[in-house]
């Protein structure tokens, strides 16, 4: 029975819909600025770099642009865009997967129910991986060379010159290329595997490039770097997206022995070696789902679709008309809340740049002229580049091969150990240091910068840190700008004493506070110097306002409402200490300080009574 023309058009808006709500949200990714800074490169000196400028630490070493063609892609997308144009590039590649997954699952066979369950999977496991970065193109490339694939299987003329002219155009996109000849392999598609093979060839490396991919085999990379490590590794192990995966991953198995058992061995092997291949790496789990949701919906099809009465749930309109609704509400509660990350925080509907880039610590740097070597978090080093390169190069940023193993191994020991960082500072000539004290590990560089007396921090958000070499030429600037009592990597380690000088420390934080309104850190150290001042009326009100601006997945919680709770208490507010106190419990139900707080709150209305 045809599926009724109004409900396949349904179906594709409330995909559409799940595309947008899933992919419609600010740029959080690090690694598209200096993308967009080689694209840039590229077009004005009309050749794909060969190597590093951007640091001084890997200076004149070998830099493979493996990525070029795509790097030259976004920064045309952002030149005639914006950033609004780059962040649209993430919906267009899930309903580009998700049109190619569905066509290539009708041509398998699949019932309209299940060809609209694969597409949908396919944009819930991308949504795991969704950046605007090079690997995004793989997703569609990977499932363009299935549904190719899958038509030159039934004898199409046309589908091997054009996977030859797909690969050649992968092959210069992203390092993922060897999924393609590697998938026509699996199919046993020979011709084409060695074709394709061949053609990836021609990128400006030749056969470097596939000496180029093996570099990212460095056990290294998996223990260091959290894309790279285990799906079974915290924090990806336990989120939403786990589960997704996990439930993606027991379908594959069974699928596969349903294909196997039909002796279809190239569906069999593509789920088996791509499930084998999502468990070395997270990063690999979200490719899963692309290349396994054509051959899951043939099975699912197969195996439940004539089991269930004469709807035939899996093949009829009904079926497609219950999956909509399903999806729909999916969707509505993906824009209405946003997308669970595995960090913990939530990525939201929205444009524009997101929280964990270092917009405000850039503004600093470039409007008071700070140049020269800079030591940075590894998160932040694109950003860096992208905003004052060349007067400034970088330490570290995320271009994992030109750095290689061993160094990053260095590099991440120091970044938690003062005593390896000062030596790591020692055999450099460094003039800032831009340090990322939220979302990477920064106890050994704040430690080792704070503790020396020829670094001063002159600037700080919620976000980053920055702290400048004393040197002749800055002499003014840091007399200006230092911060010698306030710090919010300490602060926030439960070290709020400001020296003991806590009007210094109120100084210092309202500074803070008038350069980044904004700032969360800023407002706590405030209210903890006015405490310590004794003016509570003061600090519950800058605290207070605190709370109206919190947001409710930003660290810094429990320590605000820790704080309220005990300015009330010395206001004789018990009603709102009390209030405080049972929501920092709410956060941190193992809080021993709320509950001997809420304790104390009783005993004292019990006397009173």
């Amino acid at each position: 029975m045809q599926t009724p023309r109004a409900l396949v058009w349904a179906a594709g808006a409330v995909l559409l819909a799940l595309v947008l709500a899933v992919g419609v949200n600010p740029l959080t990714n690090n690694d598209i600025w200096l993308h967009l800074t080689t694209g840039r490169l590229i077009l004005e000196r009309g050749a794909v770099p060969r190597v590093d400028e951007y640091s001084f630490t890997r200076a004149g070493a070998p830099y493979i642009a493996h990525e070029w063609l795509a790097q030259i892609l976004f920064w045309e997308v952002f030149r005639a865009a914006g950033t609004t144009g780059l962040i649209l590039l993430k919906p267009a590649a899930l309903a580009a997967v998700a049109t190619l997954v569905a066509l290539a699952s009708r041509k398998l066979g699949a019932g309209p129910a299940a060809t609209f369950w694969a597409a949908a999977l396919a944009v819930a496991s991308m949504a795991s991986h969704l950046f605007v970065r090079p690997h995004l193109l793989t997703f569609v490339m990977l499932a363009a060379a299935t549904l190719m694939l899958v038509h030159l299987r039934d004898g199409s003329r046309r589908a091997l010159p054009a996977l030859l002219a797909l690969q050649v155009l992968w092959a210069n996109l992203h390092g993922g290329f060897i999924l393609g000849f590697g998938l026509a392999f699996l199919m046993g598609a020979w011709v084409a595997g060695i074709g394709m093979a061949l053609v990836s060839l021609l990128n400006p490396q030749g056969a470097g490039l596939f000496r180029f991919v093996l570099t990212f085999t460095d056990p290294i990379f998996r223990r260091r770097i959290r894309e790279w490590s285990s799906p079974f590794d915290e924090p990806f192990a336990g989120s939403l997206h786990f589960w997704i995966y996990v439930v993606v991953l027991i379908a594959c198995a069974g699928a596969a022995l349903h294909h196997a058992r039909r002796r279809r061995g190239g569906a069999a092997a593509t789920l088996i070696a791509f499930g084998l291949l999502s468990l070395a790496s997270k990063r690999n789990a979200s490719l899963l789902g692309v290349a396994a949701a054509p051959w899951l919906a043939w099975a699912a099809t197969e195996a439940f679709g004539p089991r269930v009465g004469r709807a035939r749930w899996l093949a009829g309109a009904r079926g497609l008309g219950l999956s909509c609704v399903a999806v729909a509400a999916l969707a509505g509660a993906t824009a209405l809340h946003g997308v669970p990350h595995e960090t913990g925080r939530t990525r939201r509907a929205g444009l524009g740049v997101g929280e964990n880039v270092p917009v405000a610590a850039l503004d600093y740097i470039k409007s008071r002229g700070i140049a020269g070597d800079a030591l940075d978090s590894m998160g932040f080093g694109s950003y860096l580049i992208w905003r004052v390169w060349p007067a400034s190069r970088v330490f570290i940023d995320s271009r994992l091969d030109v750095y290689g193993g061993p160094f990053i191994e260095r590099y991440s020991l120091a970044m938690a150990d003062p005593a390896l960082m000062r030596d790591l500072i020692g055999r450099q000539r460094l003039d800032y240091a831009l340090i990322s004290y939220q979302l990477e590990e920064a106890s050994g560089a704040v430690g080792a910068l704070s503790s020396d007396p020829g670094w001063a921090l002159v600037h700080f958000d919620d976000l980053a840190m920055v702290y400048l070499k004393r040197a002749p030429r800055w002499d003014e600037l840091i007399a200006r700008d230092a911060y010698r009592v306030v710090n919010p990597y300490r602060f926030l380690s439960g070290e709020m004493d400001f020296g003991g000088d806590p009007a210094r420390g109120l100084a210092e934080a309202s500074r803070a506070l008038s350069e980044v309104p904004s700032s969360l850190v800023a407002r706590l150290m405030a209210g903890t110097a006015l405490q310590a001042l004794g003016r509570h009326r003061e600090a519950v009100s800058i605290l207070e306002e605190a709370s109206a601006r919190l947001d409710p997945e930003a660290g810094g919680r429990e320590l605000l409402f820790g704080l309220l709770g005990i300015s009330y208490m010395e206001l004789g507010d018990d009603e709102r200490a009390s209030r405080a106190m049972r929501k920092l419990l709410e956060i941190s139900p193992e809080s021993t300080y709320a509950r001997r707080m809420l304790e104390e709150i009783e005993a004292r209305r019990g006397w009173a009574d």
